[in-house]
């Protein structure tokens, strides 16, 4: 039977009042980053076989850290959630 994980995304610049754009191209922050590098280390012996990632920037950018981590990209993007 498949595992299903469901991570959010990083601390976020709006999360800190220091966004001033459109809530879907909020960027995360420095600590977000850090966040996103260290869910590398949670994932690195877990058999992945499909990523579905939010079209919201600070999502895709949590997980394309993460992922890069492992030397993979991530498969898809949700796109349910616009």
């Amino acid at each position: 039977m498949p595992t299903w994980w469901f991570v959010r995304h990083g601390e976020s610049l709006a999360q800190l009042e220091q966004w001033p754009g459109p809530d879907p191209e909020t960027p995360l922050s420095a600590l977000g980053e850090r966040q996103a590098d260290g869910l590398a280390s949670k994932l690195k012996d877990l058999p992945i076989q499909r990523i579905l990632v939010s079209p919201y920037l600070r999502a895709r950018q949590t997980a394309e850290r993460a992922m890069a981590k492992r030397g993979q990209a991530p498969l898809g993007t949700n796109r349910a959630h616009r």
